[in-house]
Parts: structure tokens; C-alpha cells; sequence
């Protein structure tokens, strides 16, 4: 029987059982039986599929980004159609399963889901596992049987859609695992926000974990406009009962002169109290955002020479330190002028906050010195793109010409995230320095626009003067820009310093040169650390898991995936005593990696007696 012991004392018994495994994101296992000396002999022990996955002909693509978790042998997950499943996390062997009977058909945003997570009631010792469905839904299913439970909401659901200040069917989805503390689910949304100003509302609200009742709301937009939601997944204390929200910016992306101001608790950190919803405190990291730099990652929740700290991964590449009790910078982190000279009807914030330490993981220039081609002529030919565009820098305002924004709107940083070792207080995280093409156009002129720039997806932004034109600032299907393209970075985040930094992963289309491996890959899904010194991660274009020395950066093992990795691994302790990698490889077409349905555990072989 499940004991809430096991919960609570899950790091001894080298369990998973968050999405971060710990409710504050660090994404730090204790499990130590796979170590530098031994993680050459990994290999396969259990492989699923799960059967649901989209290339795009009849519904839209599908990406298998979760994380399962694990809980007294047990492990639970969801695919991209909002299913999940129970398997023996020794062997595999399939448990149960739940279909909420989502309507894909209907579905017009790509199909994504990130995970689940659980709740022991502490009265029935019932665990729960809850799942906010693609179709914006709220469901809790009871762990043992796989069936909803009967006294939560209607018949084991609630539904999303009520309650919000605005709903908008065609803008509004839900796949990021809920927070749960002291009795509360705490859930977000994604929001599509590039079409109209005016989106859906972004609200994060709270229920009740046994009966499904509304509990409180969190609007982080006063009025006007739409979005501002929390789609990457939050953090939570249970200590001091707070729930930590990474919020996004306020609709549309790239134009803000229907939302003047700086925005207030868009693009933040706002840490409120999980019983009432009442905020402690808020943090912004950008200032009326107009470059899609939503806060993307799960904070993380560290102690930091004796301080309890919220570490904050954002798209910019900048890493920001807040103190957990009060929401103020640790690290000196002063509003620094930036260029504020915006299109007509646009009014930019002065001033940025940008901290002292780390410097930025991610490139945040770009000249034309930085064209990057296989060949001579390749090289010239982006040169003198770059020149046109002009020196590029973080911040740089939008306007009506092509130009490259860096970061691009891929970070950076992104969802991946990052993973905390509290033994070294070091962050791992892999970062992608990738630039963004972006232009602005006058809603007149959008067809001519389309006409004469090739390559650019435009997005209506209705409601505003402008529409956008965005592309990945690429040479056929090679980045354009100087590599790496994609790096993992090692910071002691007690000094704020740099300890390592490597390339990471590779691009396929140059697997026959020699060079390739020194200029990486870009990359989504995140990275997990343990106690045996090692880091595991994917998310590469190559398809491949790896296992990296957290003291040096060196690969240390290489594991080939029959799709794309992009998802963060998790780890555990198996019934056999086996230490246990898991991925699920589903692949993303926004990195054009292999699509799929696996679900792979790997361990080093059993022991001979």
C-alpha cells in the first residue's frame, strides 16, 4: 500500500515523484548506482510504445515532451493525446490506461502534453493523479485503477474552460503538469497569442485536490488584452505554502501599444499563498515585453550559501537569483538603459533589469562578422544579409524592416530548463544561440509582404497596426550565425560564475564532418543530475541520450534513440536494485526530429550471482 512516508521520504527510496522530482524543480536524483566508471554499460532494459503519435496528415503533429514520474514502483506518464499510463517501472508491462476522449480532429495547435502529477490524500490514502487535457479539462484518476475519481468535480473532471474572463476555443490549450501543495492543484494554460491582442484570458486558478471546488484565481492582466499565462510548469513550497508562477507575456508577441506600461506581473515570478491565492510578492524579468521572452522553465528552488532562492531561466539567456521569502534580486541586478525607440504607437521601457552575475548563457549580439556557411559562397551570401540587418543586439526595439533578434524566440533557454546539484550548488543547463528573423508590417501591406520575403511565417497580430513576419535566421536548413549552436553550461551559483561550458549534440545533416561535434546542436527537453556525478539529457537534433560528467562536461556514454529526444529524462531505483534511465523519444517537427511513441528505460545489466 501506498504510504504518504513513501512520499515525503521519496529522495531515500529514490523515487520521482514530480515532475522535477521535488516540487522545486531541481531535477536532482540521490540515486548514485550509475557512476562515471560504470555508465558505459548501459543498454536497453524495457522499451513501449504508447501508439499515439501525428506526422501531420490528418491531425496536427504530435511531441512527446513529458516526463513521467514514480511513484512506489509505478510509473505514470501522458502522450500528446492526453492519455495517460501505468507501467511496472521494472519491467515495463502496462498497468492500466486512461483515455479522456479528447477531440483530436478538432485539435488546431500542435499535440503536446508534458506530464502528470500526484497527490495522496492524507485521510483515504488515496493516491491521485491528475491531468489537464489538451482540450482544457481537469481530470483526477484514482492511481490504483486508472478511473476517474467519482467526488471530484463532475465524475472525476472539471472543466477549464468556465470561469475564465475570456475564452477563446481556437487560442486555448492545456499539457503542463499541475502544482500541487498542501490540498491545492494549481493549474495554468497555453495560450495562442500571436493572432489576436485581444486572446484568452491567462488566469491560473486553484481547486480543491478532493472535491474539484474552485478554490482561488490569479488574473496576472488588470484589463485589456489577453494571455500573460503560465504554460511553463511552477514551483512549489509546502514549507511556507506558497505556489511560484512563471508567467508569460501579455498578447500580441511582438506589438504593445495596447498594453502600455510595464506590465505588470506578465513575464514574472509571482509567488502567491496556495490556500487563498493572495501574492506574497512579484518579479519581473522583462519590462513590456515585445520579443516573445516569456518566462519559459520551471524556477527552481535552491539553497544558495545558507539563502533560500528562486533560480529564474528566461528565453534571454540571463539567469536571475531572487530571494524565496521576499522576491528580491540576490545577486546585484540593476535596471540597465536599453534602446527604447519602438514603431509609431509603441512605448518601451527605458531600462531592463539585467543581472550582474552569471553573465548571459546565450549570445546576445550579433554582427556581421558572425555569418557562418559550409561553403565560400555560402559565407559571402549570409554576410551580406547580416549587413542589411546591422548589428544586432538583446533588446534591440522591432520595427517595419527584416532584422534579427537575438535571442531568437526559441531562447536562449526555453522549457528545457535546467537541473540543480545541491551538493555543488551547480546549475546545468543547455542553452541554443539561435537568432530569430522579425519584421513588423503595416496591415496594409501584408500581402506585398508575403510576396517579397520568402521563408517568413506571418501572424496577423489582430487589432493592432502591425502584423509580424518571423523566421529562423537559417542557410537552407544550416543555421547562418557562427557556432555553437547549441552548448551545456555548468554555473556555481554561489559565485555566479561560469565552471564549464561545452558544445552539445550535433546536427545530422553534418554528421560527415569532423567539425561537427565541436559546433553542437539546438535542443528542447531538459537535463537531470544525481548523486553519482552524472548529468543526463537529450533533446538534440541527433537523437541521441547522453550521460555527462558533471564535474568536467566530458560525454561519457551515448545512447542512440529511435526517435527524437526531446523530453526530460528521469531516474529511479527499480525493484531488481537496478538504477533506471527513462526518456520518452516522440521527436519534435519544430527541430525536424523523428517522430514516435517510445517510452525507453535503461540500466546497466543485472549482476551475475
Amino acid at each position: 500500500m501506498i504510504g504518504l512516508l513513501l512520499l515525503i521520504l521519496s529522495e531515500s527510496k529514490c523515487d520521482w515523484p514530480n515532475y522535477g522530482n521535488d516540487k522545486g524543480g531541481n531535477r536532482y536524483s540521490p540515486a548514485n548506482l550509475i557512476t562515471p566508471e560504470n555508465v558505459s554499460q548501459l543498454e536497453v532494459a524495457w522499451q513501449m510504445r504508447t501508439g499515439d503519435v501525428s506526422d501531420g496528415s490528418s491531425l496536427p503533429n504530435s511531441s512527446f515532451q513529458c516526463t513521467p514520474i514514480m511513484i512506489d514502483d509505478v510509473l505514470y506518464f501522458s502522450t500528446p493525446f492526453s492519455r495517460v499510463l501505468a507501467v511496472d517501472a521494472s519491467t515495463g508491462a502496462k498497468k492500466w490506461s486512461f483515455d479522456p476522449g479528447v477531440d483530436l480532429p478538432k485539435a488546431f495547435q500542435p499535440l503536446i502534453h508534458r506530464g502528470v502529477s500526484a497527490w495522496l490524500n492524507p485521510k483515504s490514502r488515496q493516491l491521485r493523479i491528475f491531468i489537464p487535457t489538451y482540450d482544457s479539462r481537469l481530470i483526477a484518476i484514482d492511481a490504483a485503477t486508472g478511473k476517474p475519481c467519482p467526488d471530484f468535480g463532475n465524475r472525476g473532471t472539471v472543466d477549464l474552460k468556465r470561469g475564465l474572463k475570456k475564452f477563446v476555443a481556437s487560442r486555448y490549450v492545456c499539457y503542463t503538469p499541475p502544482a500541487i501543495v498542501n490540498g491545492v492543484v494549481v493549474v495554468g494554460s497555453t495560450i495562442r497569442d500571436l493572432s489576436d491582442a485581444d486572446t484568452s484570458s491567462g488566469t491560473v486558478r486553484a481547486f480543491d485536490a478532493v472535491t474539484g471546488k474552485l478554490r482561488w484565481k490569479f488574473d496576472p492582466i488588470a484589463k485589456g488584452v489577453g494571455a500573460g499565462n503560465a504554460w511553463a510548469v511552477m514551483s512549489a513550497d509546502a514549507s511556507t505554502n506558497t505556489v511560484f508562477i512563471p508567467t508569460s507575456s501579455q498578447s500580441p508577441d511582438f506589438y504593445g501599444g495596447l498594453r502600455p506600461g510595464d506590465n505588470r506581473d506578465s513575464d514574472s515570478i509571482v509567488a502567491v499563498d496556495a490556500t487563498t491565492g493572495n501574492v506574497k510578492w512579484r518579479y519581473q524579468v522583462v519590462h513590456h515585453d515585445v520579443w516573445d521572452y516569456d518566462i519559459p522553465a520551471q524556477p527552481i528552488l535552491a539553497e544558495i550559501a545558507g539563502r533560500k532562492a528562486v533560480i529564474v531561466l528566461t528565453k534571454m539567456g540571463l539567469v536571475f537569483t531572487l530571494d524565496r521569502n521576499t522576491g528580491k534580486p540576490i545577486i546585484e541586478t540593476p535596471e540597465t538603459r536599453v534602446p527604447s525607440e519602438g514603431v509609431a504607437g509603441e512605448k518601451l521601457s527605458k531600462t531592463q533589469p539585467i543581472p550582474s552575475k552569471p553573465e548571459p548563457l546565450s549570445r546576445t549580439s550579433l554582427a556581421p562578422e558572425d555569418a557562418w556557411g559550409v561553403k565560400t559562397s555560402e559565407l559571402e551570401k549570409v554576410k551580406r544579409r547580416l549587413e542589411g540587418y546591422g548589428v544586432s543586439k538583446l533588446y534591440d526595439p522591432q520595427r517595419t524592416t527584416t532584422h534579427a533578434q537575438i535571442p531568437g524566440t526559441l531562447g536562449g533557454l526555453n522549457w528545457s530548463g535546467g537541473s540543480y546539484d545541491p551538493r555543488s550548488n551547480t546549475l546545468f543547463v543547455n542553452i541554443n544561440n539561435m537568432p530569430t528573423l522579425i519584421r513588423l508590417v503595416k496591415r496594409s501591406e501584408v500581402g506585398a509582404a508575403r510576396a517579397e520575403t520568402r521563408g517568413m511565417a506571418f501572424y496577423e497580430q489582430m487589432g493592432t497596426p502591425y502584423a509580424v513576419g518571423t523566421a529562423p535566421l537559417q542557410n537552407g536548413v544550416l543555421p547562418a550565425v557562427k557556432p555553437p549552436w547549441g552548448e551545456l553550461v555548468a554555473i556555481n551559483m554561489q559565485s555566479g560564475d561560469i565552471r564549464w561550458r561545452k558544445p552539445f549534440g550535433y546536427l545530422p545533416e553534418l554528421v560527415g564532418n569532423p567539425e561537427a561535434k565541436r559546433w553542437g546542436s539546438p535542443s528542447l527537453g531538459g537535463s537531470i543530475c544525481t548523486a553519482g556525478g552524472l548529468i543526463f539529457v537529450s533533446g538534440t537534433r541527433d537523437s541521441k541520450l547522453r550521460a555527462i560528467s558533471s564535474e568536467s562536461g566530458e560525454v561519457l556514454w551515448e545512447g542512440d534513440l529511435p526517435a527524437g529526444g526531446n523530453a526530460t529524462p528521469m531516474t529511479y531505483i527499480g525493484t531488481d536494485g537496478r538504477q533506471y534511465v527513462v526518456i520518452c523519444a516522440g521527436g519534435h517537427s519544430g527541430l525536424s526530429t523523428k517522430l514516435g511513441d517510445y517510452v525507453i528505460a535503461f540500466a546497466c545489466p543485472r549482476r551475475k550471482n
